[in-house]
C-alpha cells in the first residue's frame, strides 16, 4: 500500500487602503519573474496562522497585525 505525504503552503491576501500586496518571484527554471501573493511553506510542527506570518515577513519585511480571517485550507497529497 502506497504511503502519502502532504505539504502545507499558506497564501496571504494583504489589502491595505484599496491595494493588493503582491511580490515578484522567479524561481531557478522560470524565463521570467512573474508578480504573486506572498506564500510559503508551512514548517513542521508550526501552526498555519504563524507559517503564514513569518512568510509575509521573509517575503515582505511586513508584519501581519490582527487575526487573520483564513478564506480556505488546501492540502495537497503525495504518492510516495
Amino acid at each position: 500500500m502506497p504511503s502519502h505525504s502532504f505539504t502545507l503552503i499558506a497564501s496571504a491576501v494583504v489589502r491595505h487602503q484599496g491595494n493588493l500586496l503582491l511580490v515578484q518571484q522567479q524561481g531557478p527554471d522560470d524565463a521570467h519573474p512573474h508578480w504573486w501573493l506572498p506564500s510559503g511553506q508551512v514548517e513542521p510542527g508550526e501552526g498555519l496562522l504563524a507559517g503564514l506570518g513569518r512568510e509575509v515577513l521573509e517575503e515582505t519585511g511586513l508584519t501581519l497585525v490582527g487575526t487573520p480571517a483564513i478564506a480556505f485550507v488546501v492540502q495537497v497529497l503525495r504518492q510516495r
